[in-house]
């Protein structure tokens, strides 16, 4: 249980931080700007003027996220650190593309994007009241106490 809590608090932080930062990046962007970016088929966006969200907001989707484990082979080995994944949100609010950015190995990256890729349906991003895809760059900290 000890390990759950840890990485439960270090992903919150880190989603926290995360969504700030998107959310800020919006901010640099006049509407304008958004307009004039067409949603050509395929078309990833990073930030929308409204981005996608969890089913139930960020407290559900803590709660699913401690569904992510300590690998034995990570804990015997005492690996700590932060995974790197990003995640697309299509405009249906499912979750595609789901790869690690910076691994540790130890099966942790490979329960990462068992955990992302089990998500349930999205509310997807929007721009101009349209649905878009959005990408998500997620970190994941794992610390043993």
């Amino acid at each position: 249980m000890k390990y759950h809590k840890s990485i439960f608090i270090f992903i919150f932080l880190s989603l926290t931080v995360l969504t700030k930062a998107q959310t800020d990046s919006i901010n640099f962007h006049s509407k304008d700007s958004l307009k004039n970016q067409k949603d050509e088929s395929g078309k990833i966006f990073t930030n929308a003027e409204q981005m996608p969200s969890f089913p139930g907001g960020d407290a559900k989707l803590f709660k699913f996220l401690k569904k992510i484990k300590y690998t034995k082979q990570a804990r015997r080995n005492r690996i700590t650190g932060k995974i790197y994944v990003t995640f697309v949100i299509n405009k249906e609010g499912k979750v595609n593309d789901a790869k690690i950015l910076r691994g540790l190995g130890y099966g942790l990256d490979e329960e990462v994007l068992r955990v992302i890729n089990k998500m349930p349906v999205w509310i997807p991003g929007r721009i101009n009241d349209r649905r878009v895809s959005v990408q998500y760059n997620l970190p994941v900290n794992f610390n043993l106490h």
